[in-house]
C-alpha cells in the first residue's frame, strides 16, 4: 500500500485532525526518505568503483551505505508498510553509524596527542562495548511483538546514542584544534596526520564541524522527541494522535531535524565534499594497462 499512513489513517475512528495530521507527516517524511535514499544510493554507486580499483574512501562508503540503508528503511515504513520495527533497526544503524564515526575521530584524536596506547586500552573497548550494548537492545526489541511510540526501548536507544555523541564531541574537538591550527591534516582514512593544502584543511573543517553540530543537535532533539512522546502517550491512546495543529507541527520539525536532516549532512559530508575536492580522482577513466594503472594510481595516492 502506498502512504499507508493515509489510507489506514482513513479507515480508523478518532479526531479527523490528527488523522489529518498523521497522513502529511508520513506524506513529507517518506517523500523525504525516498529522496534521500535515491541520493544516497548514487553516492555509494559513484564511490564504490573507486574504493575497489584503489582502497581509498572506505571510511565514507561505510557512512554512505549506512545513511542509505536507514533512508531506505524509512521510506519503506512512511510510503509502503507502517511497521515501527523498520523505524527501530533505522535507529539501531544510526548507533551504529555515530560509533563508527566516534571511533574514526577517537583514534585521530589520539594520535593527535601521541597517546595511541589510549585509544587501544580504553577508547577502542568502550565503544565496542557500546555496539554490543546497541545491539542486545535492538534485538531485545525485535523480540516483542510491538513497538509502540511509548515504549521505554525508544528513550534507550535515544539516550544512549547522545551518550554516544558526547564522547565524540570531546574526540572532534581534540581533532578540530589541530586543524585549525594548520599544523596537521587528516589524512583519507581519517587516522593520520599529514601536511596539506589549506584549501583541504579548510573542507575538512567544515565537515567535520558539520558532524559535530549536527549530530549532537540531532540527539538531542530526537531524545526529547522521545521523552514527549513518553510523557504524552500511554497504552490505551494511538501514537499518531495529538492533541492539537500544533503539536503536530512541533513533532513533525522535531522529527526532521533529528533524523532526516543528519542523514542528509552524512550524504554531503562523505560525498559531496570529497566528491568536490578530488573531482579528478572520482572522474578518472580507470584503463586495462597495468603500467599505466600503476603509474596513475601512484600519482593520485601523492595527491591525497
Amino acid at each position: 500500500m502506498v502512504f499507508p499512513y493515509c489510507f489506514e489513517s482513513a479507515d480508523e475512528s478518532g479526531k479527523q485532525t490528527g488523522l489529518t495530521w498523521d497522513c502529511a507527516r508520513g506524506s513529507v517524511l517518506g517523500i523525504i526518505n525516498f529522496v534521500a535514499f535515491a541520493y544516497g544510493c548514487y553516492a555509494v554507486y559513484r564511490i564504490f568503483p573507486v574504493y575497489l580499483r584503489t582502497k581509498w574512501y572506505f571510511i565514507n562508503l561505510l557512512m554512505l551505505t549506512l545513511a542509505t540503508l536507514q533512508c531506505g528503511l524509512t521510506a519503506i515504513k512512511y510510503n509502503m508498510i507502517r511497521e515501527q520495527r523498520l523505524s527501530y533497526t533505522a535507529a539501531y544503524l544510526r548507533a551504529l553509524q555515530s560509533i563508527f564515526t566516534c571511533m574514526t575521530y577517537g583514534k585521530a584524536a589520539c594520535a593527535a596527542l601521541s597517546k595511541e596506547s589510549v585509544y587501544t586500552k580504553y577508547f577502542l573497548p568502550a565503544l565496542i562495548v557500546f555496539v554490543a550494548y546497541f545491539t542486545g537492545i535492538f534485538i531485545y526489541a525485535l523480540t516483542m511483538e510491538t513497538i509502540p511510540c511509548e515504549h521505554p526501548n525508544w528513550l534507550l536507544m535515544s539516550a544512549s546514542q547522545m551518550c554516544v555523541n558526547v564522547v565524540f564531541a570531546i574526540a572532534g574537538y581534540v581533532v578540530m584544534r589541530m586543524l585549525s591550527s594548520g599544523a596537521a591534516n587528516v589524512s583519507r582514512d581519517y587516522t593520520e596526520f599529514l601536511g596539506a593544502e589549506q584549501y583541504e584543511v579548510k573542507q575538512q573543517r567544515i565537515a567535520l564541524t558539520l558532524l559535530l553540530v549536527f549530530n549532537a543537535s540531532g540527539a538531542v532533539v530526537q531524545l526529547c522527541l522521545d521523552a514527549w512522546l513518553k510523557s504524552v502517550y500511554s497504552r490505551t491512546q494511538d501514537c499518531h494522535l495529538l492533541e492539537s495543529s500544533a503539536d503536530e507541527v512541533l513533532r513533525l520539525i522535531m522529527k526532521v531535524f533529528s533524523y532526516d536532516i543528519p542523514v542528509l549532512v552524512t550524504i554531503y559530508v562523505f560525498y559531496w565534499l570529497p566528491r568536490r575536492q578530488f573531482d579528478r580522482e572520482l572522474e578518472v577513466v580507470f584503463t586495462d594497462d597495468e603500467e599505466v594503472y600503476n603509474e596513475m594510481e601512484s600519482e593520485l595516492l601523492e595527491t591525497w
